[in-house]
């Protein structure tokens, strides 16, 4: 048990902020230590042996969830680092580790992974205890009792507008004029690189057409090269597709929610009570059933939990709304819900390391080293 862990950033979710290739220090102790539940486990590996790619623990013994008092709460606007909720059970692939239950709801994933489609046949996937459940770090951006909404693009705590990270990113269409053009190298001077393009090329822009994840500085600045230079925010992110959204329900399709138009949408807090009925249970069901281990069943219209009939739930936890601040390249708590208490890891601190779009031979980010991992 370590009061500091080290942990690198994989993905381009919090891009802007924190980067592809950032190396962190995690404080365990800010929010309370969470004593291991895992007993047996190879040291200084989180959840697979490096080069042949198995489990590095074993389930069995295990002891109950405690967590020692915490130094400081956590604070909405701040990164966390928590486990992943959904990742108790996972197809994992050379890419990335897929849910089950997301694979269940987007069957077209396997249309573009041959090994995810091999492992679905097979069904051979891996059930992880909480504390061996992947990393991720995200924005706290509801906290427990607080009332969510996205409206364009904003978010709204308890109806009012929350201060945006300065580097918010959005994924933009980028149209240049004929004979404007620009540099990698003076791209990269703003930030941008191959990274940040949708298409995944090296080359950002084919006939002057770019599909970018900007901030709105590198927006302006874009805008700044020649007057007829169009960008616009990419029009696919309002369109609303109930297998991808929390809480996958008919109210994501009829409500038109989205990335950009999501909510309103209630974080539960540790005994807080709220109704129970048919129509709100999509919400909460996972919440009852997995995170906080009952038996839930349905008859007809009625609710059971542990064999007795409810109209009112109580939760035993508190929960957190975590999103990335590269809103439309992020997977995050709009697809799939509240982060429990429980799986709270830790407080990024600072970084210590940083290498150019997470590769050493790319070079090194000497101006981000030693950089907050809290503050803009």
């Amino acid at each position: 048990m370590f009061l500091i862990e080290a942990y690198v950033i994989p993905t381009p979710s919090m891009e802007g902020s924190l980067n592809v290739g950032d190396f962190l220090f995690v404080s365990k102790a800010h929010y309370g230590i969470r004593l291991p539940m895992t007993v047996l486990a190879f040291p200084l590996v989180h959840n697979q042996m490096p080069l042949i790619n198995s489990e590095s623990y074993l389930k069995e013994p295990s002891l109950p969830y405690k967590r020692l008092p915490a130094l400081e709460s956590i604070e909405s606007g701040k990164p966390i680092v928590f486990n992943w909720p959904i990742g108790d059970s996972v197809y994992i692939t050379h890419q990335r580790s897929y849910a089950v239950s997301q694979v269940a709801r987007q069957k077209d994933w396997l249309q573009y992974d041959r090994e995810l489609a091999d492992k679905v046949k097979r069904q051979d996937y891996v059930v992880r205890p909480i504390d061996k459940k992947d990393h991720y770090i995200k924005r706290c951006v509801a906290a427990p009792g607080d009332s969510l909404q996205i409206k364009d693009r904003q978010i709204y705590i308890n109806g009012k507008p929350v201060n945006n990270p300065k580097h918010l990113q959005f994924l933009y269409e980028v149209q240049l004029p004929a004979g404007i053009s620009v540099s990698n190298k003076k791209l990269d001077e703003w930030g941008i690189d191959f990274g940040d393009n949708r298409f995944g090329t090296r080359e950002l822009f084919t006939n002057g057409y770019g599909l970018l994840f900007l901030d709105k500085e590198q927006v302006e600045r874009l805008k700044s090269l020649d007057k007829g230079v169009q960008v616009k925010v990419f029009a696919e992110s309002s369109i609303p597709d109930p297998a991808n959204l929390f809480p996958f329900d008919t109210i994501v399709g009829s409500q038109n929610w989205s990335l950009d138009n999501y909510g309103p949408i209630w974080i539960p807090k540790a005994g807080a009570t709220t109704p129970l009925d048919l129509k709100n249970l999509p919400f909460y069901r996972r919440i009852i059933e997995v995170y906080e281990n009952n038996q839930l069943e349905v008859k007809g219209s009625d609710i059971y939990i542990n064999g007795q009939k409810v109209d009112a739930y109580t939760f035993k936890q508190d929960y957190y709304w975590a999103m990335g601040d590269n809103r439309h390249n992020s997977e995050d708590s709009r697809a799939w819900g509240y982060v429990p208490h429980d799986h709270i890891v830790g407080k990024p601190l600072f970084i210590w390391f940083s290498t150019k779009e997470g590769n050493m031979s790319n070079g090194i980010n000497w101006d981000r080293i030693f950089k907050s991992a809290t503050k803009d």
